[in-house]
C-alpha cells in the first residue's frame, strides 16, 4: 500500500505545474551596487584606508592591511542614514518623500599575537561591514491622460493573442492581472484585439507610493602577517547576506 501510495504522491508532483519568478534585472542592478559605510576613519580619509591598512572597514578589499596592525583593536560604529527623494510627474506635479534609518556601520575585533622565524605578529579579525542600504521612500502623484495598462494591452495586442489561458501562460504578472480583474477586456469592434477601461478617461489622478526595506551587510573571518616590516599578507574569507 504505501508503495503506491508513494507512486501516486510523485506523478502528483511531477504533474504540479507553477510559474516561478526570481531576480530580474533590477535585483541585479540592486545587489551588485556596493558601498561601504565603514568607520568615522574609512569615511574621513575617503575609503583610502583600503591602500594604508590596518582599517577594520578595508580589511575586505585589501587583506593584506590586516598584517600592518600592530596591536589588537576593536571597532564599533552606528550609522543613520537619510535617504531623500524628489520626483516629477508628467504634469509638473513635484513630490518629495525620505526615509531615515540607524543600522550599525561596521564592528570588528583583531587579534595580534607575536610570533618569530622573521615574522613580527600573526593577526586575526572577524568582523561586520554594512555594505548596501536598501531603506527608501518614494511617493509620485499627478494627472495624466496615459495608463500603465495601455502597455499590457499592446503587450496582448503584439503577441496576437486572443484567448484567456494564453495571456495567463504569457503574461502571468502583467497583462494577465488587467484581464483577470476587468480593466483589460476586447475591444467591441474587433474582439481580437484588446483595451483597457481607461482609454477615454482624462485627468486620472495617479498616485504611487514606493517604500523598499532591507540592506546587505557581509561577515568576515581572515588572518594576516607582518614579515620583518616588509612583506604584509593577509587572507579573508567573507559571507555576504541580504
Amino acid at each position: 500500500m504505501n508503495r503506491y501510495l508513494r507512486i501516486i504522491t510523485a506523478i502528483v508532483v511531477l504533474l504540479t505545474v507553477e510559474n516561478t519568478v526570481a531576480q530580474n534585472e533590477f535585483d541585479v542592478l540592486r545587489y551588485s551596487n556596493i558601498e561601504h559605510f565603514g568607520d568615522a576613519r574609512f569615511n574621513a580619509m575617503g575609503g583610502s584606508f583600503g591602500a594604508l591598512g590596518a582599517n577594520m572597514s578595508s580589511l575586505s578589499i585589501n587583506p593584506g592591511g590586516l598584517g600592518v596592525y600592530k596591536s589588537s583593536d576593536f571597532s564599533f560604529t552606528p550609522a543613520f542614514h537619510l535617504n531623500a527623494t524628489e520626483s516629477k510627474s508628467s504634469s509638473n506635479n513635484m513630490g518629495t518623500d525620505g526615509k531615515l534609518n540607524f543600522h550599525i556601520g561596521n564592528i570588528g575585533l583583531v587579534g595580534t599575537f607575536n610570533a618569530s622565524n622573521g615574522w613580527r605578529n600573526v593577526n586575526i579579525t572577524i568582523g561586520y561591514n554594512r555594505i548596501s542600504n536598501f531603506n527608501s521612500a518614494i511617493s509620485i502623484n499627478g494627472k495624466t491622460d496615459n495608463s500603465f495598462l495601455g502597455t499590457y494591452a499592446n503587450e496582448i495586442n503584439t503577441a496576437g493573442i486572443s484567448a484567456g489561458s494564453d495571456i495567463a501562460n504569457s503574461f502571468p504578472f502583467s497583462a494577465n492581472l488587467g484581464y483577470q480583474t476587468y480593466l483589460i477586456n476586447p475591444m467591441v469592434t474587433d474582439s481580437t484585439k484588446f483595451d483597457h477601461v481607461f482609454k477615454d478617461s482624462k485627468n486620472i489622478k495617479q498616485i504611487t507610493n514606493i517604500e523598499t526595506k532591507g540592506g546587505m551587510g557581509e561577515t568576515y573571518f581572515g588572518i594576516g602577517g607582518n614579515f620583518e616590516n616588509k612583506l604584509y599578507i593577509g587572507a579573508i574569507m567573507g559571507v555576504t547576506t541580504v
